[in-house]
């Protein structure tokens, strides 16, 4: 059961010692609560449990894994009983590969800006056109009042304007920002949600186990509540 390096990055695995003396049968008794659930799908056999999620509904405490297997395994020489469990989810590894995505929509932008950037035959035929069109405009009328009291007189529309530098591509239409904000929202969403569902199945099979590791039952149960 043990994943692969390149598994565990949508796998949850983990050991949940039982009770003394409680049988394989007992413990899948306990969680089958977890297991009942619409559009779960499990099959036991002797000390192994396997589901498959199909549809799940938004209050499956589950729903973010696709399946998974359950298994009392015995644990060193002193004959101690642990419940090992595997669950995989597909949404953890959307949410690691969403960050890859968008990075590579970044590099992409950038490439594209690069490629149309204005040369310096573009910029000077666009600095002739725009001085042809100032010499157009008309330069505002100051106020005799503003005048009066000493601001500063109009300036003709567009002169102050950035100009464009060769192979420099436009900053504003074509910015890698918005790509970098997902990547880092989707890659915070995995770290986060990898490290939360791991927390919750724990807990929530502690619970059903009667051995509650960590937290009170009060704390547990707000906890599968709010997920």
């Amino acid at each position: 059961m043990q994943p692969s390096f390149l598994a565990r990055i949508w796998t949850i695995e983990g050991r949940l010692p039982l009770p003394e003396g409680q049988t394989a049968q007992e413990t899948f008794d306990r969680l089958r609560p977890m297991l009942r659930t619409s559009g779960t799908a499990h099959h036991q056999d002797g000390d192994t449990v396997q589901f498959r999620k199909t549809d799940p509904e938004a209050q499956d405490p589950l729903s973010v894994f696709d399946h998974g297997t359950l298994r009392v395994e015995t644990a060193g020489d002193a004959g101690g009983r642990v419940l090992h469990y595997r669950m995989v989810s597909r949404i953890l590894l959307l949410c690691f590969l969403a960050p890859l995505l968008f990075l590579g929509f970044s590099q992409l932008t950038v490439f594209v800006g690069r490629m149309n950037a204005p040369t310096a035959e573009d910029i000077a035929k666009a600095e002739k056109e725009q001085q042809a069109k100032e010499k157009k405009m008309v330069t505002p009328v100051q106020n005799p009042v503003d005048k009066f009291l000493g601001a500063p007189a109009p300036e003709k529309p567009g002169k102050d304007k950035p100009k464009p530098k060769a192979g420099q591509p436009d900053s504003k239409k074509y910015s890698p920002t918005p790509a970098y904000v997902f990547a880092c929202f989707f890659a915070i969403l995995y770290v986060f949600g990898r490290w939360l569902e791991a927390r919750l199945v724990r807990r929530r099979m502690a619970r059903l186990l009667g051995t509650d590791p960590a937290g009170t039952s009060e704390e547990l149960t707000a906890l599968a509540v709010s997920h």
